[in-house]
């Protein structure tokens, strides 16, 4: 049975989407994206802290291993969770599973990125869903690790030590908008596929979030549905109407603003912009790891991510 040859891991959901657009249209590339899955992309399968990694993973291996049965002889397969970057138990696991295979380890400022995955989870997050609210508790709330998941440095060590340091490839998300051709071949001479391919490039999605009390009123509904009538939760469940919900929630946590402009300008819709108390708390949070980092990769990333910095 066919198994992954690359993982692509970390952080910045709108960088990781742009990336998928892009490397999903490459004829020597599978990823798999099976129907229903995450909204995002991620199949969450070894990143065992979240629930959703939990429950698939104890489906086991032969199940995950079905998602790859349409690979074509001439094709390398992959797959995309931002969360295995981050996640304690998913490089281990990965490696117990295949063995060294390629990691393409994604990373984009961490000040703007816990703040992006701030609103793809504030439905989860009780009490501190707002931003001020988190930034006052410090810490991660449940599953969802927002600030921690910005903390690069020993994660990638770590990868680094598992798989080798030739078996990772860094992208930084910064210089994927800022020449996305580039860092396309590069990653192309990476998992060693054809570069001369012409990507779309098209445009990336940043995860805005959606309302808590629609997700919530659904998930009522749902619940009540499946406790009293189980026959019509199924039959919704499979439906049509299930593949609109995802879409509508889908279209509701997106809007285009990264590389290029919208499909349709006149409905993008922003999140509200960081205030600079909050940018200041967020730096001092990750300025050790992102000092250290630079000395990783040889790179001030200081100077790369925070342009006012020195």
């Amino acid at each position: 049975m066919r198994q992954p040859d690359f993982m692509i891991v970390g952080a910045p959901r709108s960088g990781s989407t742009y990336l998928m657009e892009n490397l999903l249209t490459h004829p020597q590339v599978f990823i798999p994206t099976p129907k229903g899955g995450h909204s995002t992309g991620d199949l969450h399968f070894f990143d065992v802290g979240r629930k959703e990694g939990r429950g698939n993973y104890a489906k086991g291996l032969d199940w995950y291993l079905s998602l790859y049965s349409s690979v074509e002889e001439n094709q390398i397969a992959g797959e995309k969770t931002a969360d295995y970057l981050a996640d304690a138990e998913a490089c281990k696991l990965i490696h117990e599973a295949f063995g060294s295979i390629k990691i393409v380890a994604l990373l984009r400022d961490p000040v703007t990125r816990a703040y992006s995955h701030f609103w793809h989870e504030r439905h989860n997050l009780g009490k501190y869903n707002t931003f001020p609210a988190l930034l006052s508790y410090g810490k991660d709330v449940g599953d969802a690790k927002i600030l921690s998941s910005g903390l690069y440095h020993d994660s990638l060590q770590r990868y680094q030590s598992i798989f080798g340091v030739q078996n990772v490839h860094i992208i930084i998300f910064e210089d994927l908008h800022q020449d996305p051709a580039k860092e396309l071949q590069r990653l192309c001479q990476f998992l060693e596929i054809d570069g001369r391919y012409s990507f779309p490039l098209k445009n990336a999605q940043i995860n805005k979030g959606t309302t808590s009390k629609k997700i919530e009123l659904l998930r009522h509904i749902a619940t009540s549905l499946q406790e009293y009538s189980p026959h019509i939760y199924d039959w919704c469940r499979n439906s049509f109407l299930a593949d609109e919900v995802r879409n509508y929630f889908g279209k509701q946590r997106g809007t285009r603003q990264y590389a290029g402009e919208s499909k349709d300008a006149s409905k993008k819709v922003s999140i509200p912009s960081l205030k600079d108390n909050e940018i200041s708390t967020l730096r001092d949070f990750y300025r050790e790891d992102v000092i250290k980092l630079g000395s990783l990769l040889g790179r001030n990333m200081q100077t790369c991510w925070w342009h006012d910095s020195k």
